[in-house]
């Protein structure tokens, strides 16, 4: 996924995708750090200083003009940052992550069984591929399995024990969403909200004449809705 991104970073950082830029320049890591950057809502200046004050790109320009230059970057790959965040992906999960302060106990060990399972998956992988044995491996499994069944009892405590965790989190990511909405609208303008507009509009109008109705099964499953013939 990260590959296929930065493929498409490459390419949109010339302008017409032949005439080059400065930012076309910039290395992979660089490009995709920059996009990172923006997909978390870090504002223009606060990247451009970066970059000046630690990647030493154009020392001679001014933090508005490095700016300037990532606005119009960031105009041009504006389709990959409307995409939605994709938890496979390390870096974007991080930044999606980050978000959500206040991590509560039930998040903290769901975050903990994800990166011991991803640290498990990769030693089982390299064990196929080399044949070097890890020899915690197994502990590190029955930690795994032991950690999923605590987590198992703290959900089913909180079935039971209604608190403010799963309403705090829901807050949080209510506000998460609505950060991501508002810098999205900042960086359209008012002739861009306008097209916006328009274009749901038209999408919400093709849908409710495309839209095929659905209903529960007698086994619980979504299934579109058979009209009945009443002519015999």
């Amino acid at each position: 996924m990260k590959k296929q991104i930065i493929k498409q970073l490459r390419s949109l950082s010339r302008v017409d995708n032949k005439e080059k830029t400065w930012i076309s320049e910039l290395s992979d890591d660089q490009l995709y750090n920059i996009y990172s950057k923006l997909r978390c809502g870090e504002s223009l200046q606060a990247i451009a200083k970066h970059m000046k004050q630690v990647w030493k790109i154009k020392p001679s320009s001014s933090i508005h003009s490095l700016a300037q230059g990532i606005g119009k970057f960031q105009r041009r790959i504006f389709h990959l940052l409307m995409q939605s965040p994709n938890t496979s992906n390390d870096t974007n999960y991080s930044c999606f992550q980050n978000k959500l302060y206040n991590e509560s106990t039930l998040m903290r060990m769901e975050r903990i069984a994800r990166d011991l399972e991803a640290r498990i998956n990769r030693m089982i992988t390299e064990e196929k591929n080399t044949g070097v044995i890890y020899p915690h491996l197994n502990r590190d499994v029955q930690a795994l399995a032991n950690l999923r069944k605590s987590i198992l009892k703290q959900k089913d405590w909180e079935m039971h024990n209604r608190d403010s965790i799963q309403e705090e989190q829901d807050k949080q990511m209510e506000e998460l969403i609505k950060s991501r909405f508002d810098n999205m609208v900042n960086r359209l303008g008012d002739d861009g909200c306008e097209r916006l507009a328009q274009m749901l509009h038209t999408f919400l109008e093709r849908a409710e004449k495309l839209a095929i109705p659905m209903e529960y099964n007698d086994e619980g499953k979504l299934v579109p809705v058979i009209e009945k013939d009443d002519s015999h």
